[in-house]
């Protein structure tokens, strides 16, 4: 950002923008903003800016130096509090807000939160699920395998001598 001159204390710059050479017809644009800014309503001069510059198209190979210099520019910086509520409409302006909280990490931790509750929720409820489940079964007796039964009944009768008699 170019210097602002130090003899003008009334300003400060508080935005500067450069854009670089945009062709326009018979030549070349640049273009720098400056925004400023001053803290007391007053009176105030924005002092001439010369611009120097150097102009090489002229077809005989010589440089052209020259410089340009604006007018100073009388600006009359208002505040409602000085007794111009005459001059300044107070309806178009709004009242300064608060800060307000942008985390965006923030946002998102709900999500977390909810989905653990959830998951835990669940394994709550597949315990209990499990310890009903073996509270309410009646005590079965151990099943025996057909095979066995059909020996043991075969071997009983044998035992009883039934054949024999």
């Amino acid at each position: 950002m170019p210097e602002w001159d130090d003899s003008n204390e009334d300003f400060s710059v508080r935005d500067f923008q450069h854009e670089d050479a945009v062709k326009i017809e018979g030549g070349r644009r640049w273009r720098d903003t400056y925004q400023l800014d001053v803290f007391v309503a007053d009176d105030y001069t924005i002092p001439a800016l010369t611009l120097y510059f150097v102009d090489l198209r002229a077809t005989d190979n010589s440089i052209v130096e020259g410089e340009l210099s604006s007018i100073p520019i009388d600006v009359k910086v208002l505040a409602l509090d000085d007794g111009n509520a005459g001059e300044v409409d107070p309806a178009d302006y709004r009242d300064v807000k608060g800060p307000v909280d942008l985390s965006v990490r923030g946002s998102w931790a709900w999500i977390r939160w909810v989905l653990a509750g959830f998951f835990a929720a669940g394994v709550v409820a597949f315990v209990i699920v499990l310890l009903i489940g073996r509270v309410s079964r009646p005590a079965t007796a151990r099943s025996v395998p057909a095979h066995d039964v059909a020996y043991d009944q075969l071997r009983r009768l044998m035992e009883a001598q039934l054949v024999e008699k």
